[in-house]
């Protein structure tokens, strides 16, 4: 299978490529940052380190055509000014729709999560302020998968 993984170069995103690796998956592994991947998929063939923006078209399409499955763990700041995690969903279902491809798994944070009352945890009055911009994210770019 052909994954490709959006935020490969992250904490989390260097896990999920060497976990796809280690099951036999061929890993497109895309990221803005991406020199310690080059040099580790110089030395397998199974890995393809792609420099990318997420919020270019061409470079997210790129990526995805050919793929048989997509992950994102895209990361970003927590200061409620960076849309990396919404807007790049958004681009990610987009390319993934122009090029036929079904399967996404993507990370998300804890406040979408539904409470009691099937509300996100993010709009319960006892939710942590400071993480209330990156949760706004994540509940965007959840709303972009579940619309998609």
């Amino acid at each position: 299978m052909i994954i490709t993984v959006f935020g490969a170069s992250g904490q989390v995103g260097k896990q999920v490529v060497a976990q796809a690796l280690a099951a036999g998956h061929t890993v497109r592994a895309f990221g803005r940052n991406v020199t310690d991947l080059i040099d580790a998929d110089l030395h397998n063939e199974a890995l393809i380190a792609i420099k990318g923006y997420v919020l270019d078209a061409a470079d997210v399409a790129a990526a995805v055509n050919g793929a048989d499955a997509v992950i994102s763990v895209l990361g970003g700041s927590f200061d409620g000014l960076d849309q990396t995690r919404s807007k790049g969903m958004q681009m990610i279902v987009e390319q993934m729709t122009q090029a036929n491809i079904q399967r996404i798994a993507a990370l998300g944070g804890l406040g979408i999560l539904p409470d009691e009352s099937g509300h996100y945890l993010l709009d319960g009055v006892d939710y942590p302020k400071e993480y209330l911009p990156v949760g706004r994210e994540h509940q965007a770019a959840y709303e972009t998968l579940k619309a998609s």
